[in-house]
């Protein structure tokens, strides 16, 4: 299994989070890298979008971070211009943006070889199956919400200050990589 300290030294922001929610999204990582079959090198080399994208730049890893840090500067202008109407609760808001893609380290497996994996993320997407972690390693319930609804499965969810935040940090990463990347940067001939 991954230490901890791994998960702690590639995702900066769990050090703000209390303890028991840090020790929640630490306790998902790890049992989501252990359903893949990672060690610390093989998930380190996991892709944001191992499929449909040419020529990914982008890691796991760093995307998790920048939607993370993403969703945070929304959230702290969010609050700034609605409150005190509305506020969105930082903590839930950190800790699903660090969570929101960690079923794609099950998507992303180190090895498969009884082939148990690949037939059953050929049917669970990363939304669900990272919620389903998330739920099982002590993550409140708002939070595997924003997990399981952070893609498209969440177009028609009810929502909330935290999800709309999260998802619109996704996705401006996501279309950036797909709509604007892949177009200037991938060669013609490939």
């Amino acid at each position: 299994m991954i230490s901890a300290s791994f998960f702690e030294s590639v995702f900066p922001a769990l050090a703000l989070l209390p303890e028991d929610l840090r020790a929640s999204c630490v306790k998902t990582w790890q049992a989501a890298a252990q359903k893949g079959n990672h060690t610390e090198e093989t998930f380190s080399k996991v892709l944001f979008a191992e499929s449909g994208l040419k020529n990914c730049p982008v890691s796991l890893i760093n995307h998790t971070c920048f939607v993370t840090e993403t969703a945070m500067l929304l959230t702290e202008q969010f609050n700034r211009m609605y409150s005190p109407a509305v506020n969105a609760d930082m903590n839930t808001v950190i800790a699903a943006a660090l969570l929101h893609d960690a079923g794609k380290a099950c998507e992303s497996f180190a090895s498969d070889p009884d082939g148990t994996l690949a037939q059953e993320m050929a049917v669970v997407r990363h939304p669900f199956a990272g919620a389903v972690l998330a739920r099982d390693c002590g993550c409140p319930w708002k939070v595997c919400h924003i997990i399981a609804n952070h893609s498209f499965e969440g177009d028609k969810c009810q929502s909330f200050p935290e999800l709309f935040i999260v998802r619109r940090a996704d996705m401006t990463h996501f279309e950036y990589l797909f709509f604007g990347y892949e177009r200037r940067y991938t060669p013609k001939n490939s």
